[in-house]
């Protein structure tokens, strides 16, 4: 599924997590190490997609987090 800052915004709010930092920048850094692609825009937003690259390191999260 297609992603937006403010789509990653809202969900820390339910969370319940603090986000003390700047997701445009955490995006921009996610892009650059290539776990998240751009994927067009829609209304005015960006839109990103998780990488291939991206969804293995979150399977290894995944993993770790099981043991």
């Amino acid at each position: 599924n297609e992603i937006t800052i403010e789509d990653v915004r809202k969900t820390l709010i339910e969370m319940r997590e603090k986000s003390s930092f700047n997701i445009s920048d955490k995006i921009q850094q996610l892009d650059k190490r290539g776990f998240l692609v751009p994927n067009g825009q829609k209304e005015k937003k960006k839109l990103w997609l998780i990488s291939n690259r991206g969804l293995e390191f979150l399977r290894g999260l995944k993993e770790n987090a099981r043991r």
